[in-house]
């Protein structure tokens, strides 16, 4: 027997103070089994709705990453809007200028006549609110590009549309 193989007393000492008085909860020693099914074949597009475009959070945060990566000298800032907050903060940031509906992110660079881009990101099932319609209606009424992509491509081909020389 080697230096880290335990014999079969040692062993039972260690289960027996492991399960005994004051031990932690005890250790499993059955691994059930899983049952056997087929594979769930999906297609591209099923496979993005049940596990990749279900989060705004990841949405904006893999934009924000592509953006910075391929525009590095261009400056693309978040709103932080929607963020669940004590009523305390709440009021704290209203009284700074927060304002409900102003779209996730702001590419703040002139392009084409337009003073820059907003983009709401949205998941598949998600939809803009009212308030959200209104700043959108705004934004783009004193010349703004507003894009609310529910997708990875979709965010990319705004900022590009947007960016084409």
């Amino acid at each position: 027997m080697s230096n880290n193989e335990m014999s079969r007393d040692e062993y039972l000492r260690f289960i027996k103070q492991k399960t005994g008085p004051g031990a932690p909860a005890k250790i499993q020693t059955r691994v059930k089994s899983p049952k056997k099914s087929q594979p769930t074949i999906l297609s591209a597009a099923q496979f993005r709705a049940e596990h990749v475009d279900q989060d705004e959070h990841d949405l904006q945060s893999l934009g924000i990453e592509w953006f910075g990566l391929a525009y590095p000298q261009l400056l693309m800032y978040a709103i932080p809007n929607a963020a669940k907050r004590s009523i305390i903060l709440a009021a704290k940031m209203k009284a700074e200028g927060l304002v409900s509906g102003v779209p996730d992110l702001h590419l703040a660079f002139p392009h084409h006549g337009k003073p820059g881009l907003y983009i709401e990101t949205k998941t598949i099932n998600g939809s803009v609110s009212d308030a959200q319609a209104i700043i959108h209606a705004y934004l783009r009424g004193v010349g703004y590009t507003v894009s609310v992509p529910i997708t990875f491509e979709e965010f990319q081909e705004a900022v590009i549309d947007y960016l084409k020389p």
